[in-house]
């Protein structure tokens, strides 16, 4: 199986043969360092990253339409030559998987070189895909997902998921977010679109094939190439015959732009007493029934709202990637969920769950998995607008502030998403006293700036004025 690979980007597999009762794979010897090599000195240059990460998804894209799996996809299995050509090592674990049914490995049993106890699933866990670390069919989605944590530790110099201990690495595949504020600034949001898709949990919202990875991030690689371009304007300054020639023009471009300035200072007052045009709204949504309660992701490239679904039987969360997909859903319970809230790290959303008289404070991971319950309200006899906008996050995303109206007076329930125990207080003490508290339920109680719902429930987006200083 394993010799039906040739590639240029794989290492050849020349015989397999059997040295003192052990069976051995003879390979092309490729010279280079390896790519944790090379990481051990720190993150890659952004340029050098998209061209080892096209080469390694050319080498998968070749053993995927094989029908062949690699399995162990990580640092130490790519070398890089000094030329800065590819080559994919080891695919001693790679296997062969049947279409659509996927690989089994519910009953495999072997052991490696970075997880040494007897009856586990193959692989490296740190690079493990969800489906590989709960024993599950694997296909060509585990090689994607161990492809995306091969970009962002080239990026970062930073595994994606990674604990103190193998049983904390596999419960950060299955539960966990790599830190994406690691990531450098200069990234762009083309390959920042590029590993969310590969690094989702679940393998059917994944990235479908390696190959669409490797043209997106070639497209990038040539915009990022044209940047660096030196304009011909620079080129023929030092062209110009005599230091004469090169002063005059030099007082003839410092007139223009002083020139410039002078018609950009006036426009500038001109503009100033103009009446600003009104923001035109851009609809974000527009499906059947009524979409309500948005809330932008930190970074802005997401919003999350609650939605009563095509049959408008029942609200649940919704999170649409801007301009990218149709929005993959959150949660799904008979309950009426809505009011959600970005943690302002962008690892959680909060949100609220009415049944009945019964309204429950429940936080979720961004791209869905367990909830957490934090708390329940009963709200018999009460008006759901006498509860404002609800949840409100402190900067640090270790608190969750609730706000309600009670007995005519506003109070305010803390809770502690940081650790397991959890804490309620009442501002019933002076204004001086918890004062910020008070600011937190009145940042509650304001729309989302730039963003609302405009019955019959569409979420729309509102330029902020420019007046504004925002």
């Amino acid at each position: 199986m394993l010799a039906a690979l040739n590639h240029p980007h794989i290492a050849a597999i020349y015989a397999l043969e059997d040295l003192e009762g052990q069976q051995i794979l003879v390979m092309e010897l490729a010279e280079g360092e390896t790519l944790a090599q090379k990481l051990k000195r720190g993150p890659l240059p952004l340029e050098e990253s998209l061209q080892i990460a096209i080469q390694i998804a050319e080498a998968l894209g070749a053993a995927h339409e094989k029908q062949i799996v690699h399995r162990d996809l990580k640092p130490a299995n790519v070398i890089v030559t000094p030329q800065g050509k590819v080559k994919v090592l080891d695919f001693g674990l790679a296997k062969a998987w049947t279409g659509e049914s996927g690989l089994d490995l519910s009953g495999e049993r072997k052991l490696t070189a970075s997880w040494t106890e007897e009856g586990v699933i193959v692989g490296t866990p740190a690079y493990m895909s969800p489906e590989q670390v709960r024993g599950e069919r694997v296909d060509k989605g585990a090689d994607i997902w161990a492809f995306g944590c091969l970009l962002y530790e080239m990026l970062t110099a930073k595994k994606a998921f990674s604990g103190k201990t193998i049983t904390d690495t596999a419960a950060e595949v299955l539960k966990g977010e790599p830190d994406w504020p690691a990531l450098p600034g200069s990234t762009p949001n083309a390959v920042r679109k590029i590993l969310e898709r590969c690094l989702r949990k679940e393998a059917s919202h994944r990235l479908r094939d390696i190959g669409d990875a490797r043209i997106e991030l070639e497209e990038i690689l040539i915009d990022l190439r044209k940047t660096k371009q030196p304009s011909n304007a620079v080129q023929q300054t030092d062209s110009f015959p005599t230091k004469k020639f090169r002063r005059i023009w030099l007082w003839g471009v410092g007139a223009v732009l002083v020139i410039l300035f002078f018609l950009g200072f006036w426009q500038f007052h001109q503009r100033k007493d103009a009446p600003e045009a009104a923001p035109t709204p851009i609809p974000l949504t527009s499906y059947p029934g009524s979409e309500l309660y948005p809330s932008f992701s930190p970074d802005g490239n997401q919003v999350a709202f609650a939605w009563d679904g095509e049959k408008r039987d029942n609200s649940d969360i919704y999170v649409k990637q801007i301009g990218v997909e149709a929005p993959y859903r959150l949660t799904n319970d008979p309950a009426g969920d809505g009011h959600p809230a970005w943690s302002p790290d962008g690892k959680f959303i909060a949100f609220c769950r009415l049944y009945k008289s019964e309204l429950s404070l429940i936080i979720i991971p961004q791209r869905g998995g367990p909830e957490r319950l934090l708390g329940k309200i009963n709200m018999f006899g009460k008006l759901i607008m006498d509860f404002g906008h609800f949840l409100t996050w402190t900067p640090d995303s270790k608190w969750l502030v609730f706000s309600k109206v009670e007995d005519g007076r506003q109070v305010w329930a803390l809770y502690n998403v940081g650790h397991r125990d959890r804490r309620n207080e009442e501002a019933d003490k002076s204004p001086r006293q918890c004062e910020w508290r008070c600011k937190s339920s009145i940042l509650s109680r304001r729309p989302n700036p730039g963003i609302w719902t405009r019955f019959p429930g569409h979420v729309c987006l509102r330029p902020l004025p420019s007046s504004s200083g925002k």
